[in-house]
C-alpha cells in the first residue's frame, strides 16, 4: 500500500480541523494574515500546495488546535 505525502495527510487534517471549528474554505481564508481565498484553502486541504511553517502556526491559532494535529497520520520514510 502506498504512503500518502505528507501534503497531503496535512491537507486533510487541515479540513478536519477546519470542519471541526466550523469554518468553510472562505471564513478560515478571511482569518488568515494575508486574506486567503477558498481556492487556496482547498490547495492546502488536497495537498496541492505545501503548508509551510508560518502558516501552519497561523491556522493553529485560528483553529484553536496543536501544531501536532496536523501531523496525525504522517508516517516517516524508511
Amino acid at each position: 500500500m502506498q504512503q500518502l505525502s505528507v501534503d497531503v495527510v496535512m491537507g486533510q487534517n487541515l479540513r478536519s480541523l477546519r470542519a471541526v471549528a466550523g469554518l468553510s474554505q472562505a471564513e478560515l481564508g478571511a482569518r488568515c494574515d494575508d486574506n486567503l481565498s477558498s481556492q487556496q484553502i482547498s490547495k492546502y486541504e488536497l495537498g496541492d500546495n505545501s503548508i509551510s511553517c508560518a502558516r501552519l502556526i497561523e491556522f493553529v491559532g485560528i483553529l484553536n488546535c496543536r501544531v501536532l494535529d496536523f501531523f496525525k497520520g504522517v508516517t516517516p520514510h524508511a
